[in-house]
């Protein structure tokens, strides 16, 4: 099965990075491509020693192609060293190897705790595998519900055991049989032996199985669930986001990728539940189950302490979603003016809301509010510009945003809802086959026809997958297109969203599977995060290294000692010939000048160098020091005897003043008596 998730525009690099993994490879004229030794998968491939099946085929003409664009031989070399999944992994962390082989699922986890597609870049889709159950053929079981009957019956008197081929068919089984023990194996051929083996204690075991398989004594079935398999290439860090100091930017450039971890754990848990199908079912939809998110609900944790944009939506109360104007019944229905949203979709993200609310219960309730827009465009620049949260989760997660594909630009979520696409047709074509409608259109390419398509994701799939005999024109409501189709001239086909039933008023119509799953998810913006620890030098932002070590500090400043010299590392100052007195030198010279450049114990500088001090130098510095000592204590002595006595002295002599005054005023007093117009104070006057 298809899973549609990449678009036809997509472009090789005019010139490779200089310095770049792509350069490297190109340069030494082979890719190294990571797998787990002894791997065997009936239907994606075998990577033992040749590696042969369909995924090593696409793995080497991929890379053949690429030679082939830069005028280069590009050969496909395998590390098949590994024993487990994430050892393959770590090792493309740490460079060992350029990629993983194209038979990774995308919706497992890296160290138990991590999307792979959140931490390595995965690439498009290569295989749809269809997870497959395998049972004894006397066991009776022949559909899901009747192994989880019997997983039941089981745990009554011991334990339920599964098994699965690979890690992210052992997490599928994880989140699908919640109640079993899952263990794995290696390969296929492994796991059915165990399956088969007299006594063993096997319920069934989830493996890939080829058409051409028969064998009576075991029986087979899916599980409702396909794998999306692809290649994982490392991440790199998106140059637009790098800041000084994110903690200083606005509230909406942070925090995002927490809003998108507990969106995620919302739908992984709302799914264990049955909310989302019972959402489904009320709509009358049959969805597929694509596993870009695999793992027990615990393994989605909610952050336990919010930032940024996640932090405004608890404060809030509003979980703020862009969506675009039109209509796509049963999936949402968006019409212009203050109506609200309605559809599938629009109710799972009002659960979404409401179980986030649930997990911050300090917090007032978290309601799902909508901003309206008119294109896809608009509604990411509005995404990118912070005037909402999220965007709506019927967005197509192949689509392209201004040149550059949008789950590159943007982080997207686990898929919403995953369907088949198909393309409608008048009955009078007498066409029931793609095939056939191809040759129809290349048979009637002189006449213009057309076909519409709702959505520029299914505008870029039918085109795709269509060719070039036919023009593909967008359409904004299901209604607008069903429409086209009787009253548009030379509109020979419609490829809408998932439908259903198609309504009667538009007669009868032949439904043409186009064989392509595709995906719907909500889209996040990715977080500023600081320039200082990325190990590239940002002067822009401040910095004057990045390394650790090498006298740069965690601030990325050179330390004391140390200063910049355009690279990542900080050169030592001391010891460049030149004094730098910003830096605390005296010296920078082997002349009397210790290891931090400055001078010793008895040297003073002259510059570059240090000149000892002479003996009659020191003798006479030595000297005067002492004299200018013993003047300093010879004046605080004479200060401190000196003031009392002068204190003394004015006493004494203001004493003698106050005594003439009053020998006086006796002397005047005994001359007669008392004139009784001379007051008593008036005689001090």
């Amino acid at each position: 099965m298809d899973v549609y998730d990449c678009t036809n525009d997509y472009e090789y690099p005019e010139s490779p990075i200089s310095g770049g993994a792509l350069e490297k490879v190109l340069n030494r004229g082979y890719v190294i491509l990571g797998s787990r030794g002894n791997y065997s998968s009936a239907s994606s491939g075998t990577y033992t020693r040749p590696p042969k099946g369909a995924s090593p085929d696409i793995d080497r003409e991929a890379f053949r192609r690429v030679g082939v664009h830069y005028g280069r031989q590009l050969d496909v070399v395998y590390n098949l060293s590994f024993s487990a999944t994430d050892d393959v992994l770590r090792s493309l962390l740490s460079g060992i190897i350029d990629g993983t082989t194209c038979n990774y699922a995308q919706g497992a986890l890296y160290g138990g705790l991590q999307r792979r597609a959140v931490v390595f870049r995965p690439s498009c889709s290569t295989l749809g595998d269809t997870v497959h159950m395998c049972v004894t053929a006397s066991s009776g079981v022949a559909d899901v519900a009747a192994l989880n009957a019997l997983i039941a019956a089981t745990n009554r008197k011991g334990q339920a055991v599964l098994g699965a081929v690979g890690t992210s068919t052992f997490q599928t089984l994880q989140q699908i049989f919640q109640d079993a023990v899952v263990i794995t194996y290696q390969t296929d051929m492994l796991a059915i032996a165990a399956l088969k083996a007299e006594g063993s204690t096997l319920l069934g075991v989830a493996a890939s199985r080829l058409a051409s398989d028969y064998d009576p004594s075991v029986v087979w079935f899916s599980v409702g669930h396909v794998e999306n398999l692809v290649s994982f290439f490392r991440r790199e860090p998106r140059t637009e986001n790098k800041v000084a100091n994110s903690s200083a930017e606005p509230y909406w450039r942070t925090g995002n990728t927490l809003l998108a971890q507990v969106y995620n754990a919302a739908q992984v848990w709302l799914a264990s539940l049955g909310t989302k199908s019972d959402i489904y079912a009320a709509y009358n939809m049959t969805v597929v189950d694509v596993g870009d998110c695999l793992g027990k609900e615990s393994a989605y944790s909610v952050p336990e302490t919010p930032i940024g944009t996640l932090q405004h939506v608890l404060s809030s109360g509003k979980l703020t979603i862009g969506v675009v104007i039109g209509e796509s019944y049963p999936l949402k229905v968006i019409l212009p003016g203050s109506a609200d949203p309605t559809g599938a979709l629009t109710d799972l993200e009002r659960s979404v809301a409401t179980w986030i609310y649930r997990q911050y219960s300090s917090v007032k309730p978290v309601i799902a509010t909508y901003i309206k827009y008119n294109s896809s465009a608009e509604l990411l620049a509005a995404l990118d510009a912070g005037e909402v949260d999220v965007t709506s989760n019927n967005a197509f997660v192949g689509g392209q945003y201004d040149g550059e594909a949008r789950r590159n630009k943007f982080q997207a979520s686990c898929s919403s809802v995953s369907t088949q696409l198909s393309l409608y047709v008048q009955k009078s074509l007498s066409v029931t086959t793609l095939p056939g409608f191809v040759e129809y259109l290349m048979a009637h390419s002189a006449e213009n026809v057309t076909v519409g398509a709702l959505g520029t994701g299914n505008v870029q799939i039918a085109q795709s997958l269509l060719g070039v005999n036919v023009s593909v024109v967008l359409c904004e409501n299901s209604t607008e297109l069903f429409q086209s189709l009787l009253r548009v001239p030379r509109r020979v086909g419609i490829v809408p969203d998932y439908v259903p039933t198609v309504p009667p008023e538009f007669g009868e119509l032949v439904e043409i599977p186009l064989g392509v799953t595709i995906s719907t998810c909500a889209f996040f913006r990715r977080d500023a995060y600081d320039a200082c620890g990325d190990g590239e030098l940002d002067p822009s932002c401040g910095e004057e290294c990045d390394i650790k070590g090498n006298g740069c500090t965690a601030t990325c400043h050179c330390d004391t000692y140390f200063k910049p010299n355009g690279t990542r590392a900080c050169v030592a100052a001391c010891g460049d010939g030149v004094v730098d007195t910003n830096f605390g030198e005296e010296c920078d010279s082997s002349h009397g000048c210790n290891d931090k450049c400055v001078c010793k114990d008895g040297y003073h500088s002259t510059g570059r160098h240090c000149s000892k001090s002479s003996m009659v130098g020191a003798i006479v510095g030595g000297t005067l020091g002492g004299i200018f000592v013993i003047v300093m204590i010879f004046v605080i002595v004479g200060l401190l005897v000196t003031i009392p006595l002068l204190r003394r002295k004015f006493m004494i002599e203001g004493g003698k003043e106050a005594r003439s005054h009053m020998f006086a005023f006796k002397r005047s007093h005994a001359r007669g008596p008392r004139d009784p117009t001379i007051s008593r104070s008036s005689l001090y006057e």
